[in-house]
């Protein structure tokens, strides 16, 4: 079928400008935090590189959570735009990243090393908060 065939999300909610500013505000905010936390894990995987360490698990993360913020940028584009085909081949994208990530893990039984990366990253925040509230 033709995307014009179908109206955007913005003709089925009637253009409520409410319901439109709150899906713009929640997919924008989460697609820019999945746009920032790729450049945390990248920067992650520049010192275990340096240490000689497993960097895979870290881009691996990173392309998914790129993938994830990408779905929610298709999200606010269908509002005004019946790009339907485009939103389902960036969840396909994403659906594929996210299943590599898993074989991935599994297939080479690293998972305690993802585990180990994340739970670093997050230990990282962590103490960038702690130091910027000043305790």
């Amino acid at each position: 079928m033709i995307a014009a065939a179908y109206p955007s999300h913005g003709v089925c909610w009637l253009w409520d400008s409410w319901l439109i500013a709150a899906m713009v505000t929640g997919d924008a905010a989460i697609a820019l935090a999945y746009g920032i936390i790729p450049f945390g894990l990248w920067r992650a995987a520049v010192r275990r590189r340096r240490a000689r360490r497993a960097v895979w698990p870290l881009y691996s993360f990173g392309a998914f959570i790129v993938a994830c913020g990408l779905t929610h940028v298709a999200k606010i584009a269908v509002i005004w735009f019946p790009w339907f085909w485009a939103e389902a081949t960036v969840g396909l994208l994403c659906a594929s990243a996210s299943i590599a990530t898993v074989a991935a893990m599994f297939s080479r039984r690293r998972y305690a090393e993802v585990a180990e990366a994340i739970v670093h990253f997050e230990d990282r925040i962590d103490r960038a908060d702690r130091m910027r509230d000043g305790r």
